[in-house]
């Protein structure tokens, strides 16, 4: 007995399809788990936000920063609080990915009164253009509002310790580098 080609051919066709849909199914699965991960990480600051908000803190070509913060070279406070366009500083991507992850707040926190709004960041399509989201921050960083709400009070957050030293260091070195707005 002989074997011809054609009855091997068959087999080696049943294994390569089985790799091809193995092949898929993991795909499937990876993609299922990437997207429960994101959901997971982001679902929280998706809904404090709202969808028009989160897209434009995650895409608007536009950001201003307004800080209370004198900048390092000593200017007094009448310059702290002029408009800086940071549209292309160094670490705002990273700003921008911090806003919107989960990890980045305290939710159970009770919120305090009178907060007394300090700094901030307006992301908008163009300077001045709506719509725009504003992201208001107490002066010591601890608190974040969505300042883009209806009532800004009712939509306060406190944020992790972490994420609150990093805030401090990124509008200290903004408000000392960024030029001001004309």
């Amino acid at each position: 007995m002989s074997t011809s080609s054609n009855d091997s051919m068959p087999a080696n066709e049943k294994s390569g399809k089985r790799l091809i849909l193995a092949v898929i199914a993991i795909a499937l699965l990876s993609a299922a788990a990437s997207w429960w991960f994101r959901y997971a990480a982001t679902h929280r600051t998706a809904q404090f936000w709202g969808p028009q908000a989160g897209t434009l803190i995650r895409d608007a070509p536009h950001v201003t920063l307004r800080s209370d913060t004198p900048s390092a070279d000593g200017a007094g406070g009448d310059e702290a609080d002029v408009p800086r366009d940071i549209s292309t500083a160094k670490g705002l991507t990273h700003l921008r990915n911090a806003l919107l992850e989960d990890s980045s707040y305290q939710w159970d926190s009770a919120v305090l009164s009178d907060i007394g709004w300090a700094n901030s960041l307006v992301f908008a399509a163009a300077e001045g253009a709506e719509p725009r989201a504003v992201v208001m921050f107490s002066p010591d960083f601890k608190w974040v509002s969505n300042g883009t709400a209806a009532d800004p009070d009712k939509a306060v957050v406190a944020t992790t310790s972490e994420f609150a030293t990093g805030l401090k260091e990124f509008f200290a070195s903004e408000a000392a580098e960024a030029k001001p707005e004309q």
